[in-house]
C-alpha cells in the first residue's frame, strides 16, 4: 500500500485519506515526507507550500546554512541573507537629517507649483509628514 506513489488531491492523499500511518504514527501524505501532519494531511513546510500554491515536490530552503552576503563576512546566516551584525545595521530606521533653511524654502515652493507631499518628501530624502508640517507653518514657522 505504501510502496505505490501517492498523489495530492486537493489537499488529500489520493485514496490514502487525509493522512497516512505507519503503524500508530501520522506522517504528511507528500510521498517521501515522514514529518508529523498539521493540516489537511500535510506536515507544516508541505502545507505551507500548498497554500501558497507552490510545488510540492521541490527542496526546502535550509536555514542557516549559508553566509552573509556581505562581500567578506564570514558570520553564519541570520536573516535575508545577512549575518546578525549586519542585519541589525539594516534594519535600524533611517536617521533623518535636519533640514536647513533652503530644504524649507524648496519644499514650500514646491507645494505652492502643487507638487504632491509624497513627491516632494521623495526628491528631497523626508517623509511626507514633515513636509505637511513645514508647508503648514507648523515647522519653521518664522521661515
Amino acid at each position: 500500500m505504501f510502496e505505490k506513489m501517492r498523489r495530492v488531491v486537493w489537499g488529500f492523499c489520493a485514496g490514502l485519506g487525509p493522512t497516512t500511518t505507519f503503524g500508530a504514527m501520522a506522517v504528511c501524505c507528500v510521498y517521501g515526507c515522514t514529518r508529523p501532519p498539521r493540516a489537511l494531511g500535510f506536515c507544516e513546510p508541505h502545507y505551507r507550500r500548498y497554500r501558497k500554491d507552490k510545488p510540492l515536490d521541490g527542496p526546502f530552503r535550509p536555514h542557516g546554512v549559508k553566509g552573509c552576503s556581505v562581500k567578506d563576512c564570514k558570520r553564519e546566516h541570520a536573516a535575508r541573507g545577512l549575518c546578525h551584525q549586519h542585519w541589525r545595521e539594516k534594519r535600524e530606521p533611517p536617521r533623518f537629517r535636519q533640514r536647513t533653511l533652503d530644504d524649507v524654502q524648496k519644499i514650500r515652493d514646491l507645494s505652492l507649483d502643487g507638487v504632491s507631499y509624497k513627491e516632494i518628501a521623495r526628491r528631497l530624502g523626508c517623509s511626507p509628514s514633515t513636509v505637511a508640517r513645514i508647508v503648514k507653518g507648523q515647522s519653521f514657522p518664522n521661515v
